[in-house]
């Protein structure tokens, strides 16, 4: 060793001394075939290499090796086969390395942890702190938790959890709802395991293993069944949500809320306009004037028609339905000119409160009781008729746009009808169309109350 006086001699031994422990840890790594020391941005991250015949040397997963104050190692491996491709196997280590070694710097990180501590009910219970979600996505977590999850799983060590335990909840609940709160649960469990690697616990997120019980030939014909409902589907509906019930007259307030369900639909099946849009008319957004109509004769004649003031919106859950707020964007407030003057003629004088389409008491009603009451009506008619309808509140949107965009009506007008912000699905012309324009629009569509 070269041995230089002064200060300079003490610089030069802490250089060696560096480089002494950077070359032993990585010779360390060496010594082990499997493994490989990731260096630089990558520290802490080891390849772990397969030696199965035929495919011996490649990398097929990789390593966090923390080291905690008692000396011991904290692992946690992200398999290659649970991911696309290898660059997105490593980000995932990358970003857990990251934040427990944030956590490690800054004494956030608790070391030692008892084994029952990491239950399904916990790592649940802090999705809050660790995603900025709204309150109305916590509500519907919480709401899927308590259904599918809790009773079985609540108390459940999150590391002995498997694949078949998810896959098994998936299924339960595909006997009674569709394909999209089954992906709603299968996100809950997501968020149940990113909340444990986030805290440190060497654990497999299953759900990136799991497709949707539902088959893909059944989503298929749902997508396509779903994208609208003809007029004689609906009057069909109609009727048959009519006759369900069989309430007797002392039965006032089931009485009341099946009609209010009825006035709903017809006024989406009119309008386009959302449920949350619809449950939140007042008397004072309803509008009556007269208006020139060109028919398809190319006469024009005066007509009765209603003008719908969008401005507000119930809330999408039973916690959050008990107020009116502002509506989903900017673009969503508007004003609608319908053909539905004797339907509304009916609908004020039906109604006992300000808010139309209020329950009996004059609750608002919240979409999960408006959805709860169509699937109702749904398995009635699939019971006594043996016919299934592919059918939900929010079809009528849907079919609403298809009919305009079938007519031909310019994509920027059925934006504008609809409330739909520019760059949408919905759209792809961008211009500001009269109000005149977007009122004769309307009034030629073909339906009828």
């Amino acid at each position: 060793m070269i041995l230089v006086e002064g200060r300079t001699s003490e610089k030069f031994a802490l250089f060696l001394l560096k480089w002494h422990y950077r070359f032993s840890a990585y010779k360390e790594a060496q010594e082990v075939p499997e493994r490989r020391l990731l260096m630089k941005d990558t520290r802490w991250i080891y390849e772990k290499k397969s030696r199965a015949k035929g495919h011996e040397g490649e990398v097929v997963s990789y390593q966090v090796r923390i080291k905690a104050p008692d000396g011991k190692l904290l692992t946690r491996s992200f398999h290659l086969k649970d991911y696309t491709n290898k660059k997105q196997a490593l980000q995932d280590a990358i970003d857990y390395r990251d934040n427990i070694a944030y956590k490690k710097k800054h004494n956030l990180m608790v070391w030692g942890e008892k084994k029952d501590s990491f239950t399904v009910q916990g790592l649940y219970d802090a999705i809050p702190s660790h995603y900025d979600l709204k309150q109305g996505t916590l509500i519907k977590y919480k709401k899927l938790f308590s259904k599918y999850i809790a009773d079985k799983f609540a108390s459940r060590d999150v590391r002995t959890i498997k694949d078949s335990d998810v896959l098994g909840t998936l299924k339960i609940c595909s006997r009674t709802c569709g394909s999209e709160t089954i992906s709603d649960v299968k996100t809950v469990w997501h968020k149940i395991f990113s909340v444990a690697i986030l805290e440190g616990v060497d654990v497999r997120d299953w759900t990136l293993l799991i497709t949707n019980p539902k088959s893909k030939a059944e989503r298929t014909k749902r997508s396509k069944a779903e994208k609208n409902i003809t007029q004689g589907e609906f009057d069909e509906f109609l009727s048959c949500l009519k006759e369900y019930g069989h309430y007797t007259p002392d039965q006032k307030e089931q009485i009341y809320f099946k009609q209010i369900v009825i006035y709903i639909l017809q006024v989406m099946r009119i309008a386009g306009i959302r449920p949350q849009e619809v449950k939140a008319l007042k008397r004072g957004d309803i509008h009556f004037c007269n208006v020139c109509v060109t028919d398809e004769s190319g006469k024009t004649h005066k007509k009765r028609v209603v003008r719908l003031h969008i401005h507000h919106s119930v809330g999408s859950t039973d916690e959050e339905a008990i107020t009116i707020r502002e509506p989903k964007t900017v673009t969503s407030e508007r004003v609608i000119t319908v053909d539905g003057a004797k339907l509304f003629d009916e609908i004020l004088a039906y109604s006992k409160h300000d808010i139309l389409f209020a329950d009996y008491t004059g609750k608002l009603i919240s979409a999960d009781k408006l959805s709860n009451y169509v699937c109702h009506v749904k398995r009635y008619i699939k019971s006594k008729y043996g016919k299934e309808y592919m059918f939900y509140p929010y079809l009528l949107r849907h079919s609403f746009v298809t009919d305009l965009t079938m007519q031909g009506v310019n994509p920027s007008i059925i934006r504008e009808v609809v409330g739909h912000k520019p760059g949408s699905a919905v759209t792809d012309v961008y211009v500001s169309p009269s109000e005149e324009i977007v009122t004769q629009s309307i009034l030629n569509r073909k339906y009828k109350v």
